[in-house]
């Protein structure tokens, strides 16, 4: 089943920027971000910041400027013992139990998250990055990508392009999700994903184990609702 992403709720569902901001920073020091693994053990996650370029980006580009910040916290270095193989890595966001809950997988340098909601914002986002993501001009831009998952015919949308400060000269594609639910639908067992910028692929990735995934996504999910 398909993972439906749409453009069009991204200015409605994300378009509050303080309540977001100030949830990942409580309790930790700065420069790092408050993490809440499945287990309960909460850390401060090291985060490097976006370099801000004009124009700065709008109130509904930024948190998704900071999803990708987030993301690149538990990037994974080539050492890992399942860099190749693939894995999950389950966790919240914010001070409240649940808050962002992110499910993500990271594969050959590549990886595809998705967040929930937390505060205010009732949307979810659907985040792939990867080596041959190329950073835009800006912060954070518009721009169209096709997506193409292997149990659905592709889908050509419109996604923000944003920078990514965990990948050299790298960027990130960030895509909108009307609901978390809708997310967890299409997060079937084994899937692949390939995202076309510019008729050209800039991420391939597979995952496995998608069921569990949701399931414990589910299961984080529960503590919000």
């Amino acid at each position: 089943m398909m993972i439906r992403v749409l453009l069009v709720s991204v200015v409605s569902i994300w378009a509050t920027e303080p309540g977001w901001a100030q949830s990942l920073t409580d309790d930790c020091p700065d420069g790092t971000l408050y993490s809440r693994s499945l287990n309960g053990q909460v850390e401060c996650l090291p985060m490097k910041p976006v370099t801000p370029y004009e124009p700065r980006p709008s109130a509904s580009a930024a948190p998704m400027v900071d999803a990708v910040g987030r993301m690149g916290a538990t990037q994974p270095s080539v050492g890992h013992p399942n860099f190749a193989k693939g894995f999950w890595d389950h966790r919240s966001y914010g001070r409240s139990k649940g808050q962002f809950c992110t499910a993500s997988f990271f594969k050959e340098g590549s990886s595809v998250v998705i967040v929930g909601p937390g505060g205010s914002q009732p949307g979810a986002l659907m985040i792939f990055a990867g080596p041959a993501v190329p950073q835009p001009k800006e912060l954070s831009v518009q721009t169209k990508v096709t997506l193409k998952q292997s149990d659905s015919p592709p889908q050509t949308v419109t996604v923000f392009h944003v920078r990514n400060p965990h990948v050299k000269d790298g960027g990130a594609i960030v895509f909108a999700v009307p609901t978390i639910e809708a997310a967890m639908e299409g997060m079937e067992d084994k899937l692949g994903f390939e995202v076309v910028m510019q008729n050209r692929p800039v991420v391939t990735i597979d995952w496995h184990d998608g069921v569990q995934a949701r399931q414990k996504l589910q299961q984080c999910m529960k503590s919000i609702r």
